[in-house]
């Protein structure tokens, strides 16, 4: 795409496969997450290690970005429709804190700015 060369990271290779994991961000120049659950996600990769290995590649300056959830994963906190957090009276969700702010995607939904703190 666009003249570069990607790999695909699947979730399950956390857990089977992390030395592909490691191989993969040590290779890659840009992180990119698309969407999905971001409290699953986080969970996932704080309970496999992964978080420590995207801080360590943040940190060398790696750029890192996404879209929805995959977006919010990089900030300290976002705006989420996730259940049990779209109902809080300040609906907030965490992240992985290497940007510290609050990120909300989908501002052009309706209803949605409504929803933020």
């Amino acid at each position: 795409m666009f003249g570069c060369d990607l790999r695909w990271l699947k979730a399950s290779e956390l857990t089977d496969d992390f030395e592909k994991a490691q191989n993969d961000v040590s290779w890659a120049d840009i992180i990119y997450e698309g969407g999905g659950n971001t409290v699953a996600m986080v969970e996932l990769w704080k309970k496999t290690g992964f978080d420590n290995l995207l801080r360590d590649a943040w940190k060398t300056g790696k750029v890192m970005c996404g879209v929805s959830a995959g977006a919010i994963c990089w900030f300290a906190l976002g705006n989420t429709d996730v259940p049990g957090y779209k109902e809080a009276e300040v609906n907030q969700i965490p992240g992985l804190g290497f940007i510290d702010a609050y990120f909300s995607p989908h501002c052009n939904k309706e209803g949605k700015r409504e929803s933020e703190i």
